[in-house]
């Protein structure tokens, strides 16, 4: 007797929490803290790989996580193909539904046992080393780019000192050359095409050009990051963790940090916000493309896919850094 009523009561307490969760209302962060949204997106993109950290051999763990990392990413792909009607709101909805179909396909998992095919396995995983090698590329070469300024800045604060700024710039070249050298060499077992690619990263990150002023301080953070998680000397949890923080709160942090709107009912037109300006269109969608990549890392075998790692991420850090060279029109503030 006691235990069907504590089931009657857990069961209309998940009932009633999953209809709040539902609500359109529930998790809307416009006029939150600003904090609010990148913490929840970042958690929703990293819960999944925690999960899986800790429970790795459950097969219905596996199942669950399979529904859940792919509903989220089919809600993140309708932010980003409707950001001004769906950016920081929500959230309810992005925790509740891959909840919910996880626990769907575990439940059609035990009824219908299936594998994935496996050529699905193999496209799965090439997809998702891919996807994480461009988020890292993008996030390694946007700090190092950013350390390029910081360290100008300090050399440029030290005056007419101009002994001291030559020893500091002499040491910040002894440094950065060790890990340089150490890309360099681990590639050189991978062909003539990897030790390009390298040399390509290191050249244009130290030319200097009108709009861009290199430092081998880019060169030795961009190399030495691929080629570290390439090798396996850096874990791939190490690139998730990194590429969700680095997009979500600093890459693409909003302009923007909310918009206050109106206290009106929820289907009243004039509720709708007014429309992003295209630079916070561009963000937004950048922003959960890259989450979306990161989350299909979740299928992602570096010691299959290891080679397309490293050859998207060379590729995409090159283009990155030649882009103000080819883009002359484009404004690059670093």
């Amino acid at each position: 007797m006691k235990s069907q009523i504590v089931g009657s009561c857990l069961g209309a307490f998940s009932a009633s929490c999953l209809t709040n969760l539902l609500a359109p209302s529930a998790g809307d962060f416009r006029t939150s803290n600003k904090v609010l949204a990148p913490i929840s997106d970042v958690a929703l993109t990293l819960t999944p790989f925690l999960i899986n950290r800790f429970f790795e051999d459950n097969p219905q763990v596996s199942h669950f996580l399979i529904g859940f990392v792919v509903s989220l990413i089919w809600i993140q792909s309708l932010v980003v193909a409707f950001p001004n009607d769906m950016d920081k709101r929500y959230y309810g909805i992005r925790f509740c539904v891959p909840i919910f179909f996880g626990i769907i396909y575990v439940i059609a998992s035990l009824y219908y046992p299936t594998d994935p095919s496996a050529g699905l396995v193999w496209y799965s995983s090439l997809a998702g080393c891919s996807g994480i090698a461009f988020v890292t590329a993008v996030c390694v070469s946007d700090l190092g780019l950013r350390a390029n300024g910081v360290v100008r800045e300090k050399l440029e604060s030290l005056g007419d000192e101009l002994w001291i700024k030559q020893i500091v710039k002499l040491m910040l070249v002894a440094v950065c050359l060790l890990p340089i050298f150490f890309a360099l060499k681990s590639e050189f077992e991978f062909g003539i095409i990897n030790e390009l690619l390298l040399v390509g990263i290191i050249g244009l990150s130290i030319a200097s050009s009108a709009l861009q002023r290199g430092s081998i301080l880019s060169a030795a953070l961009t190399g030495y990051s691929i080629v570290a998680i390439h090798l396996g000397i850096a874990p791939v949890e190490f690139a998730v963790i990194f590429s969700a923080f680095y997009n979500t709160i600093w890459l693409n942090r909003s302009r923007k940090d909310f918009e206050m709107l109106p206290d009106l009912p929820l289907l009243d037109e004039a509720a709708v916000p007014s429309p992003m300006p295209p630079e916070e269109l561009a963000n937004v969608r950048f922003k959960y493309l890259c989450n979306n990549l990161v989350l299909v890392s979740f299928f992602a075998d570096l010691s299959v896919h290891g080679e397309s790692f490293f050859l998207v991420a060379a590729l995409s850090a090159i283009w990155i850094l030649a882009a103000p060279i080819i883009l002359t029109h484009r404004y690059f503030p670093f």
